[in-house]
């Protein structure tokens, strides 16, 4: 498999725009304020490319020398395939940071195992974050 990590770029919007709201049908981002990540230097927005074609994304905003994970996500039709390990992997190892830090619905188990298994831990719960149910804040450090 080739798998490839490019920064997303004006042109990618649309595509990301449909893979977010395919994945995050009630709160999803909309497509104006991707484009204002996509260009704020405040922010990491990259694609996940399987033989130069699309299949995820990650946003991770910049806080000082720390960054949050505020998306990774995967084509639903491409996920449980290690893509996502793959690129959460790639973004421990190849930015710069000293924390990392995310929120993750109580109800993701997979998401929780996904993170937990490659060193994140928990360091609180908010309640009635998405609505009728909580977020997990968890912490990689370096």
């Amino acid at each position: 498999m080739k798998l490839t990590v490019r920064p997303i770029n004006n042109s990618d919007g649309v595509l990301i725009f449909l893979l977010e709201k395919e994945n995050y049908r009630e709160q999803y981002y909309k497509y104006r304020n991707l484009i204002l990540m996509i260009n704020d230097q405040n922010y990491y927005c990259l694609k996940l490319l399987f033989n130069d074609k699309v299949i995820g994304y990650a946003l991770l905003l910049k806080s000082g020398p720390d960054l949050e994970l505020i998306r990774l996500t995967i084509k639903k039709s491409e996920q449980h395939q290690g893509y996502g390990k793959w690129f959460l992997q790639y973004l421990l190892t190849t930015l710069e940071f000293e924390k990392m830090f995310l929120e993750v619905n109580t109800i993701n188990i997979i998401a929780q195992k996904l993170y937990q298994d490659n060193g994140f831990y928990i360091i609180r719960t908010i309640d009635n974050y998405y609505g009728q149910s909580n977020a997990i804040v968890m912490e990689y450090k370096k």
